[in-house]
């Protein structure tokens, strides 16, 4: 029996590895990765939320103003929690005290992190005192919720974070 050389790749029978093969792994190999990069480039510029103002010098001249609504809110206590009845939002209102703020005409504005598509506005209705429920289900996924709540002296405003789960 002939010792088998262990220097070469070469086996008796088998074909050779050409240029031409390696030209094709190559070219298969840089072609899906130009692929991938190009497709995600695409996703990224299409549903980008990188502009929060169209002007920041305009926005700039308002953020004292800001800071003071936001401190005056802040001065409030009051507890707002999101959480979810299957797939729909609910959000509950409660004073620094603890007591449920009823009356109140709460929208939310369900953001969806990833494709700004399918962002939507939701009215919510009182259905129990200090709890919002909205009338429609959300998506499986991460959302933004942006809250807007009048009715109690100056408008108060804020987001909060929620996963719909695919159980629902």
């Amino acid at each position: 029996m002939a010792k088998r050389d262990s220097s070469t790749d070469y086996r008796p029978g088998g074909a050779p590895f050409t240029g031409r093969k390696f030209l094709m792994v190559m070219l298969g190999f840089f072609g899906v990765i130009i692929a991938v990069n190009g497709l995600m480039a695409y996703l990224a510029v299409n549903n980008f939320r990188g502009v929060v103002v169209k002007s920041s010098f305009v926005a700039s001249q308002d953020f004292n103003r800001d800071l003071a609504r936001f401190a005056e809110q802040e001065a409030r206590g009051w507890a707002v929690e999101a959480e979810l009845e299957g797939a729909r939002p609910r959000i509950r209102l409660a004073d620094a005290d603890g007591a449920p703020l009823t009356g109140l005409a709460v929208t939310v504005t369900a953001m969806r992190n990833i494709d700004q598509r399918e962002d939507r506005t939701l009215s919510l209705r009182e259905t129990a005192p200090g709890v919002y429920e909205a009338g429609q289900d959300l998506a499986p996924g991460q959302w933004t919720l942006q809250l807007v709540i009048d009715g109690a002296g100056p408008r108060y405003a804020t987001s909060r974070p929620i996963f719909v789960s695919r159980d629902g």
